[in-house]
């Protein structure tokens, strides 16, 4: 094979390569695609997820409070900031309703004064002050899942408390006078006596969390 040859078969060569390195770039596009997948603002995915039916909020212990270390619910520090009165999101939590014990939930303001609480069971909703104080609907107990967990959501956007399970809304109370001037000025909210396997959704552009509520509670509950 003469220089001239050798030169030609060369080119060939390279641009053959050339091709096939393309073509193999645009093969692996969709793939790549799949596997960087990623979940709305604000919600978390399992490892090797690719759809966003896999995406959710990121779970957080709802620590009981009355504790010594918590100066039995009077620090900042085992409490959750958040303006309730002017979430839309409010706070959803995962427990099990039922008619022997309350889901209780103290509200503070902003420097950590406490206003009062919200209780909720299969019998009663209250919020503190006599605000709210009836009977449960008996489409809220029978939206719960009986053998689970349920995700219910506590909101107080401007002055209408609502509890909703899934995107039904099943309870609500316009606060009035007195009521609404107290609750409006709720901006951190801290759990009371509520099981280990209690979970609430952290929603990173709208809560802070205090030092205290840890993922184990202070020792108090298994880690995640």
């Amino acid at each position: 094979m003469d220089v001239n040859n050798a030169e030609r078969t060369l080119s060939v060569l390279l641009e053959l390569l050339h091709v096939l390195s393309v073509r193999k770039t645009w093969y692996q596009l969709p793939v790549l695609h799949q596997i960087c997948k990623s979940c709305p603002k604000d919600m978390v995915s399992a490892a090797g997820s690719t759809s966003e039916d896999d995406c959710s909020f990121e779970q957080r212990r709802t620590c009981n409070c009355w504790t010594k270390e918590c100066g039995f619910c009077s620090s900042i520090k085992c409490a959750v900031k958040q303006d309730l009165f002017k979430s839309k999101r409010g706070i959803t939590v995962r427990s099990k309703p039922n008619l022997r014990t309350y889901d209780t939930i103290f509200l503070f303001d902003v420097e950590g004064k406490m206003l009062g609480q919200f209780q909720w069971n299969l019998k009663g909703i209250f919020l503190a002050g006599g605000c709210v104080q009836c009977r449960t609907p008996p489409a809220l107990r029978d939206a719960r899942i009986k053998n689970g967990l349920t995700a219910w959501t506590l909101t107080l956007t401007d002055g209408l408390l609502q509890i909703k399970i899934g995107d039904k809304h099943l309870y609500e109370k316009s606060l009035k006078g007195e009521c609404r001037k107290i609750y409006s000025k709720t901006r951190r909210f801290a759990f009371y006596n509520m099981k280990c396997e209690t979970t609430f959704s952290y929603l990173p552009n709208e809560m802070e969390i205090g030092d205290g509520m840890t993922s184990d509670c202070a020792g108090t509950c298994p880690s995640f």
